[in-house]
């Protein structure tokens, strides 16, 4: 775990470079070596019944 987390870490850093501060980086590390998948259909569903005022 810690050497794939390890190497996420480096191709994170290398894409995003400069602009990756440490916040940022722990965030796209957690979605990075998780297994959540979201149910990106019943998100949609839930966004579209909020009415804009």
């Amino acid at each position: 775990m810690c050497e794939q987390s390890f190497s996420s870490m480096n191709i994170i850093k290398s894409k995003l470079r400069y602009r990756l501060i440490d916040e940022n980086l722990e965030s796209c590390l957690k979605l990075k070596t998780t297994t959540y998948k979201p149910d990106l259909f019943k998100l949609s569903k839930e966004m579209q019944a909020h009415s804009s005022y």
